[in-house]
């Protein structure tokens, strides 16, 4: 009952000053219309990802962690377009990450840790 009082109060006030209530219902349209000409353009442009590519290397014998590791890789590689490798030599594509010739070096240790270079 008292939620009733309440509503009848707020409405009755709302009512009483034409002007609120004009605010109230011109205003949210007239936001809606410039805001929607002001992100026209922000929404018609589209983007392309570029590129990635990453080297990594696997430390000692393929734990669980490390199958994951590489099953993930995988589901990028359909999703993104990952081009993911295994690294020969952690120190050449390091220096490679370094020219911009690659995205990033990933070293997948045992202990379920990963060391990023990018």
């Amino acid at each position: 009952m008292v939620l009733f009082h309440l509503i009848k109060k707020e409405s009755l006030q709302i009512f009483r000053n034409r002007t609120a209530l004009l605010m109230m219902v011109i205003f949210p349209i007239l936001m809606i219309v410039i805001l929607s000409f002001a992100f026209k353009s922000s929404f018609n442009t589209a983007t392309t990802v570029p590129k990635l590519t990453i080297r990594y290397q696997l430390e000692g014998e393929k734990t669980d962690y490390q199958k994951n590791f590489l099953a993930f890789l995988k589901v990028l590689n359909q999703k993104l377009h990952l081009e993911a490798k295994p690294s020969n030599s952690l120190e050449k594509d390091r220096q490679r990450v370094s020219e911009g010739a690659l995205t990033a070096v990933l070293e997948v240790k045992k202990n379920q840790t990963i060391k990023g270079y990018y």
